[in-house]
């Protein structure tokens, strides 16, 4: 498993230039075979953009893999020896291709059309924000808030980086910068396990099939054009099942996890004691009913293999960080490792502390000798 949590941020925008460009391709590619076939019928059009879509979307993942192989290969580098735990080799090639990607800031400007990136966060901040965590864990706060810091130049609103920031400061009983979000609710394996995952994505595809399909008898009574039926079909079930989906988590939220979501507003109003009272009270109504978080895959859509429970513990410390209880931060990492000793966010938010705390008694004790 990776030892590195894995956070990312979507940027909507991108997220639809990506598509867009994929999406453009492919029918403009569909024209083409077309004209060259002399097909006109609707039906065709849209079968054969859809196969040239999913061709050209499979070749432009594949040719881009080879290309980021090429251009990212010291990343690659360095994030496999940060899996090995080998902080101090990561640093040093991470900071060298944080170097190097500031001389290539145009990838990072074009990365979504080059490599239909769609995070929010940069390549060059991602380098930085790297540097600063391996430092971190080497046990050496001041050089890993220099590199948050080089991070949030280039992105004020990087909330992993100034999570980490806040974390450190609150370490060395500094002032915490505001934050008013929490960046675990952007986590983006949520520690997901594959089989689950395509379930809770499944579900809402197989109720729009469900629902759909006998509305074919209504054009097949009426003798329609058969041409039509098919893309009518696919394109109600695809709209169908993105409504279905996003709509019943949606409602679904509201009603299992009204106490989580109250929070989040509290976060956002910088209500930071009404957030925790809200989030221990989202715990506590877990703990009553387990049944919610024991069924969260068809109640809530949730394949992640961390309880809600675990994720709300998690979601405490950001406010805690803000009223700087540290205490409070290091004891709520250990509450979700007893519920979770898997739970990689947690481990990992603990070992830092640990290694910084281990750091810290170190140097007093050399500069207590003679």
């Amino acid at each position: 498993m990776n030892n590195i949590p894995v956070v990312l941020q979507m940027d909507l925008w991108r997220r639809a230039l990506a598509l867009a460009i994929q999406v453009t391709v492919a029918v403009g590619l569909a024209f083409l075979l077309m004209l060259g076939l002399g097909w006109t019928r609707l039906g065709d059009l849209f079968v054969t953009a859809l196969i040239l879509s999913t061709v050209f979307y499979v070749g432009y993942v594949f040719l881009i893999s080879i290309i980021a192989r090429r251009v990212f290969r010291g990343g690659v580098a360095a994030s496999q020896a940060l899996n090995r735990q080998d902080y101090g080799q990561a640093l040093e090639i991470f900071e060298e291709y944080a170097a190097s990607q500031e001389r290539r800031a145009w990838l990072d400007r074009w990365r979504t059309i080059l490599f239909l990136d769609v995070s929010r966060s940069g390549i060059r901040e991602n380098a930085w924000l790297n540097c600063g965590f391996c430092c971190a864990s080497l046990g050496d706060p001041d050089k890993a808030i220099g590199y948050y810091e080089r991070c949030l130049a280039i992105n004020p609103k990087n909330l992993l980086a100034l999570s980490s920031l806040n974390t450190l400061l609150l370490f060395k009983g500094e002032p915490v910068r505001p934050q008013t979000d929490i960046i675990l609710r952007y986590a983006f394996d949520r520690g997901q396990r594959g089989p689950l995952r395509l379930v809770a994505n499944l579900i809402p595809l197989a109720l729009g099939t469900l629902v759909l399909c006998p509305a074919l008898i209504v054009p097949v009574l009426f003798q329609a054009d058969s041409a039509l039926l098919f893309p009518a079909l696919v394109m109600g079930i695809a709209l169908f099942a993105l409504i279905a989906r996003y709509g019943y988590r949606w409602l679904a939220r509201h009603i299992f996890l009204s106490s989580m979501l109250d929070g989040f507003e509290r976060m956002k109003a910088g209500d930071y004691e009404g957030a925790i009272h809200s989030f221990e009270r989202q715990v506590n109504d877990l703990a009553l009913n387990p049944w919610i978080d024991q069924w969260r895959l068809i109640l809530l859509l949730e394949p992640s293999a961390y309880s809600y429970r675990e994720w709300l513990l998690l979601y405490m410390i950001t406010p805690y960080i803000q009223l700087g209880q540290v205490e409070r931060v290091v004891a709520l990492y250990e509450e979700c490792l007893k519920l979770n000793p898997a739970n990689i966010y947690a481990r990992s938010g603990l070992e830092v502390f640990r290694k910084l705390q281990s750091a810290a008694a170190q140097k007093e004790g050399h500069s207590s000798q003679p």
